[in-house]
């Protein structure tokens, strides 16, 4: 849910809608012209129907990324962002975006075991390429933690057993209690 959702999915949208701020003289080469940036959003929204209610949020525009959830980066992530994105970013960034979507969908799922080494060849092919794609200065240490996430699929299986995710779907139930 933090590295990956709230840190490495939030990070690479805001590069590209131009609205993460690079501190040093280097320049974010990755940002999309607005035309890009409101198609996308038109796809993520034209969608929105189709959504079912299993997910308790539906997808709202990138003018909206500020305020979104950790759970609307993970619907981006593993569900959306691949249509939405799909042959209007450059090739390079879908590819990229691509590799890590298959390796967390790998790593979230307790059925796809066989398949752990290739996710982890996934996500040091993206962390290298995160360095060449957006500058090495903006590999954190949430991007550097993906390399890790295999370690943690190994210990401890599906990274959903291990997800903060079910917790913060519970903090509405113990809200309505309180009240």
């Amino acid at each position: 849910m933090h590295v990956v959702c709230l840190g490495v999915v939030k990070k690479i949208l805001m590069l590209w809608k131009g609205s993460f701020r690079v501190e040093r003289r280097d320049v974010n080469n990755q940002k999309l012209n607005n035309r890009i940036i409101k198609n996308i959003s038109d796809r993520l929204l034209s969608i929105k129907t189709y959504i079912p209610c299993d997910f308790v949020r539906k997808p709202r525009s990138l003018d909206e990324l500020a305020r979104w959830k950790a759970t609307e980066y993970r619907l981006f992530l593993l569900y959306v962002g691949i249509v939405s994105i799909h042959s209007i970013v450059p090739k390079k960034l879908y590819q990229h975006f691509l590799s890590l979507s298959i390796a967390m969908t790998i790593y979230l799922s307790p059925n796809f075991r066989d398949l752990a080494e290739f996710a982890k060849l996934l996500m040091f092919k993206f962390v290298k390429d995160f360095g060449s794609l957006y500058g090495n200065h903006l590999i954190s240490h949430n991007v550097h933690a993906l390399i890790h996430l295999f370690d943690d699929y190994n210990n401890f299986g599906s990274l959903d057993s291990v997800s903060c995710f079910k917790f913060e779907n519970y903090m509405g139930h113990l809200k309505k209690t309180c009240s």
